[in-house]
């Protein structure tokens, strides 16, 4: 689903991610970790095609990291850490749009976000503005906007960050269910180590760009 070799990135003279050589299979849930600084968030950005690698070489879906952004971005689901939903907007609306955005038609697209906010826990409060919504809700619908497309690969960013402990079970569970019953695959950066081990088959560590561990979580 997922591999990069000998992946390098400078942002100027800076060596933020050093030689990175790993994959994710499908079928698998990875958790990828490290504190703050270690390169997480440079590696999403870079196997996304928003930033370009220095050396070596990576593909996404059978995609080329440094030519097939476009397809990528197109293909995975991706759930970002910070606040990219609308107010302002229904969350019915706000997953329908997304599905816009990927190129679908709006009557499918309403049809399909009807589908992933069930698939969320969030049918009954579908109608609801999102303004409205509490932390779980929202990372719930952010989920939902991630999956319209029915992707193989997800990149979840810290997604149970902030929730409480019911909230946070719903998620985990969620991450877990699209992973084992359909056998897809999830990347979840996150620092909460708990749910990590409660819910991830392998780990990747970073620690100032480098690969400092991969494997099973045992």
């Amino acid at each position: 689903m997922l591999r990069v070799q000998n992946l390098c990135v400078h942002r100027g003279q800076h060596l933020v991610l050093d030689d990175l050589s790993f994959q994710v299979n499908r079928g698998s849930l990875v958790a990828l970790v490290g504190p703050n600084g270690a390169g997480k968030s440079t590696f999403f950005k870079t196997i996304l095609g928003l930033i370009q690698a220095t050396s070596g070489e990576g593909k996404v879906l059978g995609h080329d990291i440094r030519t097939e952004g476009l397809s990528i971005r197109s293909k995975i689901g991706y759930m970002p850490e910070y606040d990219a939903l609308d107010d302002d907007m229904d969350a019915i609306h706000q997953v329908r749009y997304s599905g816009e955005l990927l190129g679908m038609n709006p009557v499918v697209a309403m049809s399909r976000a009807h589908t992933a906010m069930e698939y969320v826990g969030l049918g009954e409060l579908r109608y609801r503005p999102i303004s409205s919504f509490s932390t779980g809700m929202k990372q719930a619908t952010k989920l939902a906007c991630s999956i319209i497309h029915d992707p193989q690969l997800i990149i979840a960013d810290e997604p149970s960050n902030g929730l409480d402990a019911d909230a946070r079970q719903a998620m985990l569970t969620t991450l877990s269910n699209m992973v084992h019953a359909g056998n897809r695959s999830v990347l979840m950066a996150s620092h909460l180590m708990d749910d990590v081990e409660r819910v991830c088959d392998n780990i990747i560590l970073l620690h100032k760009g480098t690969l400092a561990a991969q494997g099973k979580i045992e």
